[in-house]
């Protein structure tokens, strides 16, 4: 066996594992709500952050004791987000929700993907669920947090099945 030999394997003993661990391992998040969030009800589309309290992080972005509404990223790329709010109307029968939306916000400046939820009159506590998803580039150390936008009346946020989740995962540098 030559030296070329030699240093090949241990070249790739010393490349390949750590390659494939990543490969493997790329990071990713699934967030969800486990205690319900009253949001309250506003006329000036005043955003507020979700809290995201249970889950399961791979790379290490996100606290659930401190700044749990936010995922912090750990590497540099593209990633693939998709949040959910799922929500119940006012105890009041009657009342309608005229509009109320989900964002996913990079930085909490920037509103980069949305989309709205509407309630008719209806029945007390009635509720629906809204899905925002798409690609976002992110730097290291931007995060990325769900934004509900209650318009008018409070809304609760719901503990089974339809509750609010974030699902967040790189696809590529």
């Amino acid at each position: 066996m030559g030296v070329a030999q030699t240093g090949t394997a241990v070249l790739w003993n010393a490349t390949m594992p750590p390659v494939a661990n990543f490969l493997l391992n790329r990071p990713y998040a699934y967030l969800w709500q486990s205690v319900a969030q009253t949001l309250p009800g506003t006329s000036t589309s005043e955003t507020i952050p979700i809290a995201l309290d249970s889950g399961f992080d791979n790379a290490g972005g996100h606290n659930p004791s401190a700044n749990n509404s936010r995922y912090v990223c750990q590497l540099a790329g593209l990633y693939h987000v998709t949040g959910q709010l799922g929500m119940q109307t006012p105890a009041e029968v009657g009342t309608a929700e005229p509009i109320s939306s989900l964002t996913i916000s990079v930085n909490s400046s920037a509103n980069y993907i949305g989309t709205q939820l509407r309630f008719d009159q209806g029945p007390a506590n009635a509720g629906g669920t809204v899905q925002a998803s798409g690609y976002l580039q992110l730097n290291l150390g931007d995060f990325v947090e769900l934004y509900a936008t209650p318009y008018f009346n409070p809304i609760t946020t719901c503990t089974d099945h339809r509750c609010p989740r974030m699902f967040i995962h790189w696809v590529s540098s």
